[in-house]
């Protein structure tokens, strides 16, 4: 398989490989395809923040695409979120805090 080739697999928030895998078992690029409410965009959002706190990838190296604007900014706002809990974890010294958790 070409490694740049899209990905598309059946998505389940909680069944997902991409829940047992954490963000190494993630194939890059990666396409996710679900009705709403599946979970996509917590996914998503916990996904980019670990690429970015674990693999030190920078965020102008994440895409994420949406269908409306609404929906990017919701997704923004939700890696946001995301990272600024992972910061109070790493100030407050809990190293048993749940983003620890595979996702």
């Amino acid at each position: 398989m070409d490694e740049h080739a899209p990905v598309s697999a059946s998505f389940d928030a909680v069944t997902s490989p991409l829940r047992r895998g954490g963000a190494d078992g993630v194939p890059h690029p990666l396409l996710i395809e679900a009705s709403a409410g599946s979970g996509k965009t917590w996914t998503l959002a916990h996904l980019s923040a670990r690429f970015m706190v674990e693999d030190d990838v920078e965020p102008h190296e994440i895409l994420l695409l949406t269908f409306t604007r609404d929906a990017a900014r919701q997704l923004r706002s939700r890696v946001r979120d995301r990272l600024d809990d992972i910061i109070g974890v790493l100030e407050s010294g809990d190293s048993d805090a749940p983003w620890l958790d595979p996702f």
